[in-house]
């Protein structure tokens, strides 16, 4: 009977040949998407749930909220943030950390390489559960001399050799870093990119400013709930929680927040040049940072012409730079 089938089938197939192959055509390509499709969306719904309670996980969120315009939304946080969570929101947040990035040259002998470099509270392997194929990893984020490496970076700078308590040399740093811990290479399907990671350093004088500096908003902040966590509880107190946590004299804070994100915005337009008032003087290299040509500050420039006219000399101008122990003098030279 299915022989009869088949060639009844086959027949058809070479009497309407045309007919026969677009709907054969049609028919894979439709198999093809539908496969290809639901491949997608299992990707899609296995993002970032590889991670064990991954749905208590969640990742900070910061509005910069400007009068006449839209809402900035960052996904960034202030690195003073971390610290306050967990008591403020007791019985709510089980741990929190933050991770923050940047590229800095790694050096091995004579090879030296561009490499995206990790920073993390130790607290992070509490959130992520990452895949730890030898060494420790608490150990290594708890001090500031060990640091965790990929596979894919053992293997580029360390070959066939055993990785663990090698050395390798963090440029930007200026420290030298012995291998504590090899984690498994992290898939496509989450948004972590980590090759290196080590311990956050407050005190470090390269990078301290990224986690206890309210001007930096670069870290992303993690946090899981308790068992008996609800989001939405969190979510209803965040206000509260920046009210009790943010510096009491925020009003030149937010002038200065709108200017720098004005000058911010005139740039991204294809302004040339930016100025920009910054009252409030931590905020002067942020500005600088942020590309703003000219920054105006009313204490630097009354200090500098009260310093003028304190000197006995004939001093043309005085200026007082912040950020740093100096002043630069211009002075009249009697013939």
């Amino acid at each position: 009977m299915f022989q009869n089938y088949l060639k009844i089938a086959l027949r058809n197939f070479l009497k309407y040949k045309l007919d026969s192959f677009l709907n054969v055509t049609g028919l894979v390509i439709g198999m093809a998407a539908a496969l290809l499709i639901s491949l997608f969306v299992k990707d899609e719904y296995g993002y970032d749930t590889q991670w064990s309670d991954a749905e208590r996980l969640y990742r900070l969120q910061t509005t910069w909220i400007i009068e006449g315009r839209d809402d900035l939304e960052l996904a960034n946080s202030s690195g003073p943030i971390k610290p306050a969570l967990k008591p403020y929101f007791e019985g709510e947040i089980e741990a929190s950390a933050r991770l923050n990035r940047f590229s800095g040259v790694v050096k091995l002998g004579d090879n030296q390489f561009r490499e995206r470099i990790s920073m993390a509270d130790p607290e992070f392997l509490d959130i992520f559960d990452l895949e730890i194929i030898s060494g420790d990893a608490r150990a290594a984020l708890s001090d500031h001399s060990s640091i965790i490496i990929s596979e894919r970076f053992a293997e580029k700078y360390f070959g066939v050799q055993d990785p663990l308590g090698q050395t390798v040399t963090l440029v930007d740093l200026k420290e030298e870093y012995t291998v504590a811990a090899v984690m498994a290479d992290l898939g496509d399907n989450t948004h972590l990119v980590i090759d290196t990671l080590i311990a956050v350093n407050e005190n470090s004088p390269e990078f301290g400013e990224r986690f206890t500096s309210w001007n930096e908003a670069n870290n992303h902040i993690y946090f899981k709930l308790t068992e008996n966590g609800d989001i939405n509880a969190v979510n209803e107190r965040m206000v509260d929680f920046v009210d009790y946590l943010l510096p009491s004299s925020t009003e030149g804070l937010k002038n200065s927040e709108t200017n720098i994100l004005s000058c911010m915005l005139a740039k991204k337009l294809g302004v040339k040049k930016t100025i920009a008032e910054i009252e409030n003087i931590d905020f002067i290299e942020l500005a600088k940072s942020a590309g703003i040509d000219t920054i105006i500050n009313k204490k630097l420039i009354a200090a500098s012409h009260i310093f003028r006219f304190t000197m006995k000399a004939k001093v043309v101008m005085f200026q007082c730079l912040s950020g740093m122990d100096a002043e630069v003098l211009e002075f009249v030279v009697q013939p």
